[in-house]
């Protein structure tokens, strides 16, 4: 075979194994730089995920994501460069360009990206993928090869290549109002956005990117950065909330990060600007770019001149840059080095090819390999830089980092007042009495559906706010509550997905940070100045995370059975991760229609044997009051929702060094209720460190024991309800 054999076989291979993609999400097919472009639109829960397809479709692309308010559009420029035979897929990332908003339920952070990365490659059905991102797209890019580390490929990032390092302090201070801020602009639509004529549209964006782009390649963003409200207004159709949630899509502690760079194991390539844009100490980023460079399979760095935008505002040296590194990478996937010296050495150099084109390679990733044979064949001097590489196998964990961290925290010495009247009204339904004591059932409006609750005493008054375990209900407290005094009030609340309340929708995964917004979404509602948490398991982790995030609006924390969330090691935490979010994605389309349904006997044994002996027949019946629905007449279903199962480890687990920290500064009075011998979640050393922590933080500590497993204040809560009734008398 000689030089214009080879040739003639880079522009002839074509993709006999390609994925037939179909034609339900493609619209008209056009041409940009002489490039075929293809608009599409994934579906997802909330609508879809709009994006440009370079290139044909009938292969497996590079995944283009863009940085923080950018779009897709952002590649415009840079695609038209790369070879012909490679495909890129730029979409608009959730609430930017032409995708939709994510629902009012939902608040941009990063382990939503993560999510919707994990949703397009399983739409299209990939087993691998490879990333090529921008700025945020890049941070995007750097988790996805932590938490899916046999499912990447190749990871190239622009001007970033790992999230913000920020000093925990720091963070500390913008989570609570990180929170506030997105829920101040839950109501925002794109019907009362701010409208500007065209000029001041690009003026604004303009002055936004501080000379980080020019006037022309603002204008290439609004191309699908903009929407015409009438002859002469325009407005801007990323999502006003991403003003909000800048700090929860790209700021992790650094310890955490260098954490992830240590495990990163596919081929990475990063082009700095120069001067680009440092968004943090370059130490920090030099450091975990020396652990990315020891780690990954292929690691390369470059610099190119040009601000953070080079790659749209000076896209030539970029282009030149990714494509000599994906010709000299692609070829190494999954042959062993023996293999590939056989193809570099051997004569039947045609036969080989046509081998590989049958069910190995990609057609862009075996034009590659070819072009390599051909600088092999005519000496070029740079196949001596290209050294094969056999197949890296190794599982990267995941740590996960706290993304709901603390503000400044400073003493709290305001104690409750049970006695404080407000007048609540319209939420509430015909009141009952159980127990003797008065119970009012109600449901407080949230964007996804409602929050379903029961009142127990007067509703003119501040109550206690009560949240049950996983799993559970409010029923846990139905009787705990009638014997606490009169005029002790507790609202009693069904988290999202359990007993009467609302699921969240199938774009939501249930996560502790989910349930700490829930918690200031209903303290918001009813206007609270402060509040009181009464939490029983799960509940009492959120109540312990929401005293550290809002130190200053909490005045009692009573914790049965936990008082703080299960401290596990990062690398139990990491195997966890990936399989969480795909349990849960895999369940996206559950409607309670097509859930099981059992008699009433048989949803009574299935729920005594999964509560283990925690529960009681009776108890069960009680739990059930509000955990089952009717199929018909003989047949029922639990309530709560099945993707709970999926997200246990989020919902509950976070490395010890972490809780301890937030132990640490909680300043709010304490009670913590253990059952002897109750239910060890953890090494009991790990917990009793932090009640420790607790007791020389809070303003008040106390720690009870009474007889029972996790749930004795169902089971017995007489001796419960008289430890509460003491403790609250004391802060009164």
């Amino acid at each position: 075979m000689n030089l214009l054999e080879l040739r003639k076989l880079l522009t002839q291979i074509s993709l006999r194994h390609a994925r037939k993609i179909g034609k339900r999400y493609f619209s008209n097919v056009t041409y940009e730089g002489g490039k075929q472009v293809t608009e599409i639109q994934i579906p997802v829960p909330w609508g879809h995920i709009s994006g440009k397809w370079w290139g044909r479709t009938d292969r497996k692309p590079l995944l283009g994501l863009h940085g923080w308010q950018d779009n897709a559009g952002t590649f415009d420029r840079l695609m038209p460069l790369l070879p012909e035979d490679v495909s890129v897929l730029a979409v608009d990332l959730p609430g930017h360009g032409l995708s939709s908003w994510y629902p009012s339920s939902i608040y941009y952070n990063t382990q939503q990206g993560l999510v919707c990365v994990r949703m397009i490659v399983k739409h299209f059905k990939w087993d691998s993928v490879s990333i090529l991102g921008h700025s945020m797209g890049s941070e995007l890019g750097f988790l996805y090869s932590a938490v899916y580390p046999d499912d990447i490929k190749i990871l190239i990032g622009l001007d970033l290549i790992k999230p913000i390092s920020v000093d925990q302090v720091k963070l500390a201070k913008r989570a609570a109002s990180i929170i506030d801020k997105t829920l101040d602009m839950h109501d925002i639509n794109k019907d009362n956005c701010p409208k500007y004529e065209y000029s001041e549209l690009v003026e604004r964006l303009l002055k936004g990117y501080k000379g980080s782009l020019t006037k022309d390649c603002c204008e290439v963003l609004l191309k699908r950065g903009k929407v015409k409200f009438d002859n002469c207004k325009y407005y801007y159709t990323r999502d006003p909330r991403l003003n909000s949630s800048t700090g929860l899509l790209s700021e992790f502690p650094h310890d955490h990060l260098m954490t992830l760079a240590n495990r990163i194991r596919c081929e990475v390539l990063n082009i700095k600007g120069k001067p680009g844009k440092d968004f943090e100490d370059q130490k920090h980023y030099y450091e975990a770019l020396d652990l990315v460079k020891n780690s990954a399979k292929r690691y390369e760095f470059h610099e190119v001149d040009g601000s953070h935008h080079f790659h749209l505002s000076n896209p030539v040296p970029t282009a030149d840059i990714i494509e000599k590194f994906l010709c000299s990478t692609i070829i190494l996937y999954g042959f062993p080095s023996a293999f590939l010296h056989t193809i570099f050495v051997h004569s039947a150099y045609l036969s080989t090819l046509s081998v590989l084109a049958d069910g190995f390679l990609g057609c862009w990733q075996l034009a590659a390999l070819a072009k390599l044979l051909y600088l092999h064949l005519s000496n070029d001097s740079r196949t001596s830089r290209t050294t094969p590489l056999g197949v890296i196998l190794g599982r990267i964990e995941f740590n996960i980092s706290i993304r709901m961290t603390l503000h400044k925290l400073r003493k709290f010495l305001e104690q409750i007042n049970l006695r404080r009247i407000r007048m609540l009204g319209r939420h509430f339904s015909n009141g009952t009495f159980e127990g003797g004591k008065q119970v009012t059932e109600i449901k407080i409006p949230v964007p996804w559906g409602h929050i379903s609750g029961k009142w127990w005493g007067r509703t003119d008054r501040k109550p206690l706010l009560g949240l049950h375990g996983w799993l559970d209900n409010a029923g846990t407290f139905d009787r705990l509550i009638p014997l606490l005094p009169k005029d002790i009030s507790v609202l009693a609340v069904d988290l999202p997905g359990h007993g009467l309340s609302s699921w969240f929708p199938s774009s939501v995964y249930y996560n502790i940070q989910q349930g700490l917004v829930c918690v200031r979404m209903i303290v918001k509602y009813f206007k609270w100045d402060s509040v009181s948490i009464l939490g029983h398991s799960l509940g009492s982790q959120i109540g312990f995370l929401y005293s550290a995030v809002y130190p200053d609006e909490i005045n009692t924390l009573i914790g049965l059975d936990m008082i703080k969330s299960i401290s596990i090691e990062p690398v139990r935490l990491g195997k966890r991760v990936s399989s969480v979010i795909d349990k849960t994605l895999d369940k996206h389309d559950i409607k309670k229609e097509s859930l099981r349904k059992y008699d009433y006997m048989e949803l009574v044994e299935r729920l005594l044997k999964g509560y283990e002996g925690s529960l009681t027949k009776d108890c069960c019946e009680i739990l059930l009051k509000r955990g089952k629905g009717t199929f018909d007449n003989a047949k029922f279903y639990y309530t709560r929702d099945p993707r709970l199962y999926s997200s246990t480890g989020l919902l509950s687990e976070f490395p010890h060094d972490h809780l301890m920290n937030l132990a640490s500064r909680i300043r709010c009075e304490v009670l913590n209720i253990k059952g002897k011998p109750g239910k060890d979640f953890e090494d009991p050393k790990y917990y009793h460190e932090a009640l420790n922590m607790v007791k020389n933080s809070a303003i008040r500590f106390e720690f009870h024991e009474v007889d029972g497993l996790h749930h004795f204040h169902l089971s017995n809560p007489i001796p419960t309800a008289d430890i509460i009734e003491k403790f609250l008398l004391k802060a009164t």
